[in-house]
């Protein structure tokens, strides 16, 4: 009748036959669609994020040289005073 690697050859194109009709494809297709969406979404925030670390840091190392300063916009002592305390926190003083 039919040989072994026919069978397997049979097996293999049932196999891909059956994903095919049950539609893997597109639900694989679908699923690397909504990561793409899920990381660029996540990579479009992540700068903001990232100048708003970098404005309180460099406040806080403004804080500790000594340098006057003005903590994100803000012009307040009290302000000033608490990023001063943070700063001193962060670096041990």
């Amino acid at each position: 009748m039919l040989e072994a690697e026919n069978w397997v050859a049979l097996g293999f194109l049932s196999f891909f036959g059956l994903l095919a009709y049950l539609g893997v494809h597109r639900k694989l297709i679908d699923a690397i669609d909504h990561r793409q969406a899920r990381i660029k979404s996540e990579l479009e925030h992540r700068p903001s994020a990232c100048a708003k670390k970098r404005k309180r840091c460099s406040a806080s190392l403004s804080v500790v040289r000594g340098a006057p300063v003005a903590p994100l916009g803000c012009q307040e002592p009290e302000c000033a005073r608490a990023v001063k305390r943070e700063a001193e926190e962060d670096w041990g003083r």
